[in-house]
Order: C-alpha cells, then structure tokens, then sequence
C-alpha cells in the first residue's frame, strides 16, 4: 500500500491536534507518545509547546503554551504570503505542506532537514575552504528577502508586523539605565528625530540567522508569528546587525563576516533598491538594543557562544552612531 498522501495525511493530524489541543498545549500526553496513527516527541517547552511527529512522513509541531490566538493570526497571514511570494525561487526549500490553525492556537508543518544558517555560519567561518559556501548562502538569502519583499501581496487587513524596533529603544531608556557614554550616544541619537516603525512593505518581521534553514543547498525560512506589513529596513537589518556584533567578541574570523554581508547587501540591493540611511537608522536601534540589554544583565552574554567583550561592543555601538554609517556598509568599507 502507498504511503498516505502528504496533505492527506496532514489534514488528519490536524483533526487529531485540534481534538486534543490542550492536552498537547501542556504537554499532558507525556514526552514520547502515539497518536492518530503517529508518534509524538516533546521537542522544547518554553514560549511554546513544541513536538516532533514522525508517520508516514515527518512534521513540526507547534503550539502556544497560553494557547493565544494572535500570533498564530500572524503565522497564517506569513506562511501564505511567504509561499506565494518564495514558492518558485531556486534557493527557496520551505515546507510544501503546512496547516495553521487560530483556535485551537497551533501550526503543523512538514520537517525540512537541515541545520539552521546561524549553526552553519558560526561553525563554518572557523573552517578553511568554507568562504564560498558562506558567501553563497548569504547570496541567496539577500535575494530571497528582495523578492519577499518585492512579491507578496498586502491587503487592507493584512496586520502590521508585532515588532516595533523604536519603540523598544525608547522603552529600555525610559526604564533607566547606568550611563555611560555609549548610552547618552543612543539616547542622543534616539532623541534626535521622531523615527516611525511603520511601513507598507510585507516582512518577516523576525529575520534572524536561526530563523533561516540551511536545506540541502537550499534555504527555508520559519518562525513567521512576527509577520506583517512594516518597513523593509526591519528584515534588512536583522542579519547584518548580528553579522556586526561579531565584531564584539573575543575572537572571531572578521573577514568572514565582512565577507558574508557584503554578500548579503549586494544580493538584496540587486532585487531592491536600499536608502543607507534608513539601513543605518534600523541597525542603530538593533545595535542599541543589544548594548542596553546586555548592560542590564552585566555584559554578560554570548553569540555563536562565543563570549561578548563590553569594549569591543562599546566600539561597535559607538561606530554605528557615528554619521555615514549605512553609506559605508553599502560601500563595503564598514
């Protein structure tokens, strides 16, 4: 007998998953476990209730503990306009089946193997011989989040992207601080000129490195409860700042980096035209973030885990504020 068809087969997980919806949203069936004919395996409880489904084919599962509603109205609204948008690009590998559910609060949505971009890059850049590989996926990211931008459609209802990048920074200042110099930097900065998180442009709205799959060669992109319309500098900037925090670490392969968001910049800027200075606002409010965060917890933090060094983010943050900022990452000269 052949295998069950893959939208067949998810539409009767679904029908299990919604029957079942609070007992999997708090984990009461236990971490390994059958169900409609499947095999259920507690992946992460944290934010969300996550599992792996293994039937006849392999699935993601995700629930929200709380079981809310909104960010899955989110969800929905990102992997159909993703799809639309991604689904006949030759670097795109995103799910071929997904089902999205409000109420109950869940997405079911077909395995894609893999590792994420940021393992990858994080692993490779301490690699010889790996530059153009690195490099290569970065391209391809860059042109993927051009034609994202470019194709998907809004529409009167479509809902903003939930992040809010300004209003972050204005609230981690409003809640004090120890100053310094680099903080009266932001907070100079901040206080300039009003800056808007508005926008008309459809985006991930949560562009990380972790967020992207390297899948055989190809890339896919998860995690969609941000999405949303905004400004196209919220994705844009997204992995260029993490790219820049590497600066801030005890050591680590600049070249690579530089290399890899040179890549970047130079794919997207090939699909869409970039304004260097609304490139720099965003990655200032990124990079500010960041440094008034990991203020708050001592310095103490990691990337890639690699440990942070307060004075080289001090120089990293500082360089951001300074005039010309985004016209020298476009010139390749950061």
């Amino acid at each position: 007998m052949p295998p069950e068809n893959p939208d067949t087969e998810a539409d009767r997980l679904a029908g299990a998953i919604a029957a079942h919806a609070d007992s999997l949203r708090t984990g009461a069936l236990g971490k390994h476990f059958r169900l409609a004919d499947a095999t259920f395996r507690l992946f992460a409880r944290a934010r969300n209730t996550i599992y792996r489904i293994s039937s006849a084919h392999d699935w993601f599962l995700k629930l929200t503990r709380d079981g809310a509603h909104a960010p899955l109205v989110h969800e929905r609204q990102g992997a159909a306009a993703i799809y639309s948008a991604l689904g006949g690009h030759p670097s795109y590998n995103g799910p071929p089946v997904s089902r999205v559910s409000v109420d109950p609060a869940f997405v079911l949505t077909a395995a894609i193997p893999g590792t994420t971009l940021s393992r990858a890059f994080f692993i490779r850049s301490w690699i010889p011989g790996t530059a153009r590989s690195l490099e290569g996926a970065l391209t391809a990211l860059g042109s993927l989040l051009g034609t994202l931008h470019n194709r998907a459609r809004t529409a009167p209802d479509t809902l903003p992207a939930t992040t809010r990048p300004f209003l972050v920074i204005g609230t981690l200042l409003e809640r004090g601080t120890r100053d310094d110099g680099v903080t009266d930097a932001i907070r100079s900065w901040y206080h300039s000129q009003p800056r808007s998180d508005e926008g008309a442009v459809f985006q991930h709205g949560n562009f990380r490195l972790d967020n992207v799959l390297l899948s055989r060669g190809r890339l896919a992109l998860i995690d969609f409860e941000n999405c949303g319309t905004g400004s196209r500098y919220q994705d844009v900037s997204r992995p260029i700042s993490e790219l820049l925090l590497t600066r801030a670490l005890v050591a680590f392969p600049r070249h690579r980096a530089d290399r890899a968001m040179s890549a970047f910049l130079d794919a997207y800027a090939a699909a869409s035209p970039v304004d260097p200075d609304s490139l720099a606002d965003y990655l200032r409010a990124r990079l500010a973030r960041y440094y008034l965060e990991t203020q708050a917890r001592g310095f103490r933090a990691r990337i890639g885990g690699v440990p942070v060094v307060k004075h080289k983010l001090a120089d990293v943050v500082m360089g951001a504020m300074g005039g010309g900022f985004g016209a020298e990452l476009l010139r390749g000269q950061s």
